[in-house]
């Protein structure tokens, strides 16, 4: 993967998280999850004792670091069912396709809704690198595969910054 392909995923995971944080200032209760509305805050640290979620996110980085291919899967597994055949698609078809695949996200029981939301526009993104792909080489198999890419990059960039905020948290005791 080119370089340019991972400073895009830098800034958009800069963009998912500031506007995660912003929805979350402007409506706190997206800061809720699956998982704060099934358990409460039992499990999600201070006084519970291990922060249950935080071992998710653990758990995701450890099978991904060691089967790197799985995470290509599981990203173009995503890109196929929410960017193929988007060249033909409509405005509204290709942003309800962006809406779909933000609420696909809720599945992780421990990300908060507002990034949910915020994962909706990162769908965009990988929509556009998709269909300008498309335009330039009027091959879907290759627009496929640079949205596979860019996918990749920012699921690869995202969980290295989960591990690194997860071990400063470990680290300065607040775990």
């Amino acid at each position: 993967m080119r370089v340019r392909t991972y400073l895009g995923a830098l800034l958009l995971i800069a963009a998912v998280i500031v506007s995660g944080l912003l929805l979350i200032a402007a409506i706190p209760f997206l800061k809720n999850s699956i998982w704060t509305l099934i358990f409460g805050n039992f499990g999600s640290g201070g006084s519970d004792g291990i922060a249950w979620p935080v071992l998710v996110f653990i758990a995701l980085i450890f099978v991904f670091i060691g089967r790197p291919k799985a995470m290509r899967r599981a990203a173009k597994r995503e890109e196929v069912q929410y960017r193929v055949g988007s060249e033909d698609w409509s405005a509204k078809q290709r942003a309800w396709s962006c809406v779909r695949f933000g609420f696909a996200h809720v599945w992780n029981i421990v990300v908060p809704f507002a990034f949910v939301v915020s994962l909706m526009g990162a769908g965009g993104y990988f929509m556009v690198v998709y269909l300008q792909t498309y335009r330039g080489s009027h091959s879907p198999a290759l627009a496929l595969e640079a949205a596979t890419d860019a996918h990749v990059a920012y699921n690869r960039i995202f969980l290295g910054f989960v591990a690194c905020v997860i071990t400063a948290v470990y680290l300065t005791g607040n775990l």
